[in-house]
């Protein structure tokens, strides 16, 4: 018989040299395990009443668990929630997740440290990352890494980390705009090089990337060609998904023009890749007002 757990929230747990606060429901009949970075307002339901947030208790971290252990019901999922490392007023900081080279074994080792007490047998299982709004740069910095290590065995390999953002482009970034260029930190690779096996191994246990309504776009062409070409071709007759859903609430804001420019450049790249499987690319809600409850819905 199925068993399923409530909602746990456990507030330390260990990664690569940092820790983070996640909420979890596991099944023990689980097939894949499904690991969720929220977007700003989102948080834990005491932090939200205390921010003054309680409007959109709805999204907290607690009922986004429970929304998508029900939604992907049918994947047999056990569902990690990662808390943001910090909040600057309502804005969610994934700084243990964004460190470049040490990301994707970050998320690994948060698995690893959530699931294995439960059953050893769910750290082999498929993964599926979902990431919205500001926690779709965590997916983002997953490909720079991704096609970092595959680039280590071209004929000139990188000496940095690489970055998904382009390095020219005609536009600007405004400066409250707190995301940092990976290739502004000069990060050399010897970590990733060191510790290639372990971000391989969990790369080639995914089945799905989700980006959910982002602010920011990859957009450098290499990192999408190699990170895309790896990720959507079958490997063991299995081969990741790669969709991206979006909302006028993002790609419209007047205030933010460079979202529509960054979809427009991710866009125009991949439709020139040759791939196994066309990455989803897919507006949602277009007769709905551009406002944040469509952007949550």
């Amino acid at each position: 018989q199925m068993e399923v757990t409530r909602p746990k929230v456990e507030k330390r747990v260990r990664g690569f040299g940092a820790e983070n606060e996640v909420i979890s429901k596991t099944r023990s009949d689980a097939k894949r395990n499904l690991i969720f970075f929220p977007g700003d307002i989102q948080d834990v339901e005491e932090a939200m009443v205390e921010s003054g947030l309680d409007e959109w208790l709805a999204y907290s971290l607690e009922k986004t668990c429970n929304l998508l252990f029900e939604r992907f019901s049918a994947q047999q999922c056990n569902v990690i929630v990662i808390r943001p490392e910090r909040k600057v007023g309502s804005q969610s900081e994934f700084d243990n997740h964004l460190r470049p080279g040490k990301g994707i074994l970050h998320i690994s080792l948060i698995i690893r440290s959530c699931l294995e007490k439960e059953s050893p047998a769910f750290l082999e299982l498929p993964v599926i990352l979902v990431g919205f709004s500001k926690g779709c740069l965590v997916l983002n910095h997953v490909l720079a890494e991704l096609s970092t290590v595959i680039a280590m065995d071209r004929p000139n390999p990188p000496k940095f980390v690489l970055d998904w953002e382009a390095a020219t482009k005609e536009f600007k970034i405004p400066s409250y705009e707190p995301t940092m260029r990976i290739s502004r930190t000069q990060t050399p690779i010897d970590f990733l090089r060191d510790h290639r096996d372990e971000v391989m191994k969990f790369c080639h246990q995914l089945r799905a990337i989700h980006w959910v309504d982002p602010h920011r776009f990859p957009t450098e062409p290499n990192v999408l060609r190699e990170a895309l070409t790896f990720l959507c071709q079958f490997r063991d007759e299995s081969i990741t998904h790669i969709s991206f859903h979006s909302t006028d609430r993002q790609i419209k804001d007047s205030r933010r023009l460079w979202i529509q420019k960054e979809y427009d450049i991710m866009q125009s790249l991949i439709s020139e890749m040759s791939l196994n499987s066309r990455p989803l690319i897919k507006k949602y809600l277009e007769d709905q007002l551009p406002i944040l409850e469509t952007h949550f819905q």
